[in-house]
């Protein structure tokens, strides 16, 4: 359910707080097509400009902002994590407006084999609920599935959210485990 790592932790430390803040997910290879809606359009992003970057960063910070983890997210700080990573992106427009995004890195594995992680799907919130998100994860499992690049596909879900990825032909693979320690009273003497 975890890993080596977690129980060696685990039975490295005897205090401990452990939060499951989220699940690692694997694709199970039953694609399901999902068509946006009506007014949305789903369009591949060969280059990224500047335009792109600022309304990435605005749906990021729009879609994240209620979680715990959020740390803003400014356009110098995405233009420096899209040149390094050059990750593969698919945005969501409305009426020309870019509504959300969905961003798949592919990486090698320890096996040797080519694998892709959906690493962020984000809707702005005013427009959750009506499917984008949705339409935005089944492109990207689509160009997956066809481009034959990666051989397996990956996701972290928010905890909570493991449903909606499970109905996409996601399925748990790993809980993720995050350690408090507590620290004893240190004076500052």
């Amino acid at each position: 359910r975890y890993g080596y790592i977690y129980m060696t932790l685990r039975e490295l430390l005897s205090t401990y707080v452990e939060k499951h803040a989220s699940t690692l997910m694997k694709f199970s290879g039953r694609n399901v097509m999902t068509e946006p809606p009506r007014n949305c359009h789903i369009v591949e992003v060969k280059d990224i400009t500047g335009d792109i970057l600022r309304s990435v960063v605005d749906v990021y910070n729009d879609a994240f902002s209620r979680y715990e983890w959020h740390l803003p997210w400014s356009v110098e700080d995405a233009q420096r994590y899209f040149t390094k990573r050059k990750p593969k992106l698919f945005l969501a427009l409305v009426d020309g407006e870019v509504v959300g995004y969905v961003e798949i890195l592919m990486f090698k594995a320890v096996d040797g084999g080519i694998s892709a992680e959906v690493t962020v799907l984000a809707v702005k919130s005013r427009y959750q609920g009506r499917g984008i998100g949705k339409a935005l994860l089944s492109k990207a499992v689509n160009y997956l599935a066809h481009s034959s690049i990666a051989n397996r596909a990956f996701l972290v879900s928010v905890a909570g959210l493991e449903g909606f990825y499970r109905r996409l032909g996601f399925i748990p693979w790993r809980e993720s485990v995050r350690f408090v320690i507590p620290i004893p009273y240190i004076s500052s003497t």
